[in-house]
């Protein structure tokens, strides 16, 4: 099996180990809300083993807002490197690898 995004993923995790489904690495400069300030804590993590046992109803009140374990915001730096990384290997599997 293909797997696509390896360098995308490990700059994630280079970036923030914990880092996981809607975290603050989508929080890009360009896709920010005027006025909204995000606090510049941790959100605690989500137990991912819990959610097989829960009803779709139940997984939505433990997670609330969909982030699993994150920061908010993270600083412009390392968004921007981010956004290259996906960028570079996005553009590579297009031109190179595409099936």
């Amino acid at each position: 099996m293909l797997v696509l995004f390896q360098k995308y993923g490990a700059k994630v995790k280079e970036i923030d180990p914990v880092a996981s489904h809607a975290s603050g690495m989508e929080n890009l400069p360009w896709t920010r809300l005027a006025g909204v300030v995000f606090l510049p804590k941790r959100k605690s993590t989500v137990d991912v083993a819990k959610l097989h046992s829960m009803s779709p109803e139940r997984v939505r009140e433990y997670i609330r807002d969909g982030d699993f374990a994150s920061y908010y915001e993270r600083p412009d730096e390392e968004m921007l490197a981010l956004w290259r990384t996906g960028l570079e290997e996005t553009r590579n599997i297009i031109m190179n690898d595409w099936a």
